[in-house]
């Protein structure tokens, strides 16, 4: 990451790593950590793993590492499991 890039992480977000699948093909989650981002909202059209066209609606930016399958929340959270969250 360039010093640019890491001098203009100016918010916040949470992030909960993809840990394992269940028996029941569920996916469990790390414990939410938080991390300084940046976080611009922009509608992008990539192509995604899958060779699927998909549509992203922020580009972000942080100085740790996250894979395909996490889950990220603009702001703090301490919820065990993201997708249990609400739009308010």
């Amino acid at each position: 990451m360039t010093d640019y890039i890491a001098r203009n992480l100016k918010q916040t977000l949470t992030l909960w790593a993809k840990s394992s699948i269940d028996v029941f093909g569920k996916v469990t989650w790390a414990t939410p950590i938080t991390v300084k981002c940046r976080f611009e909202e922009r509608s992008e059209l990539f192509i995604d793993a899958s060779g699927n066209e998909v549509r992203a609606r922020a580009r972000v930016y942080i100085d740790t590492d996250a894979a395909l399958g996490d889950y990220i929340l603009l702001g703090t959270s301490t919820v065990a499991d993201p997708t249990t969250l609400t739009n308010t």
